[in-house]
């Protein structure tokens, strides 16, 4: 018997059928269901399609200090429950403070950062049209690249 464990699913399959699993699963593409992040991780928790849309939830963990970067999707629209902690969201041209219990409609084209400023859980809904990776449109990647630009377009900040 062979049996494997990853953040993604179990397998158990017999000894002699185990090579069979390369072939059967050599054109599989899926998204990883769990991804470690230079913020912290990641965790699909569900995926749906429906007529003409996807929607994605997953639960986020950002470690105290580390930041998401600074971008904004195309395809798709995203909103945020905050559960656990307190962080700062850099939304468009503005700051604010963000905890538990306060939720976050971020609509296609806005340009969007979290610092987390103690470990900071959020559950993400994405929806959209075609959901993936490259839709993902980095402009910043470091905090203070992000207060820099920050700070050139005399955004506000709200408390």
């Amino acid at each position: 018997m062979v049996v494997a464990l990853s953040p993604d699913g179990v397998l158990v399959a017999d000894k002699e059928s185990s090579p069979k699993v390369k072939d059967m699963i050599g054109d599989f593409e899926s998204t990883p269901m769990y991804k470690k992040r230079m913020w912290g991780w990641s965790k699909v928790l569900d995926y749906a399609k429906y007529e003409n849309e996807e929607m994605i939830t997953n639960r986020i963990c950002i470690e105290a200090g580390k930041n998401s970067t600074y971008h904004y999707h195309n395809s798709r629209d995203e909103v945020w429950t905050i559960i656990k902690g307190e962080g700062e969201l850099v939304l468009d041209d503005n700051i604010r403070r963000i905890k538990a219990s306060d939720i976050v409609y971020l609509p296609r084209g806005r340009k969007h950062a979290l610092r987390a400023l103690s470990d900071t859980e959020l559950i993400e809904v994405q929806t959209g049209h075609e959901i993936h990776e490259n839709d993902v449109h980095r402009l910043f990647e470091t905090w203070e690249d992000i207060l820099e630009n920050y700070h050139k377009s005399q955004g506000q900040m709200i408390i």
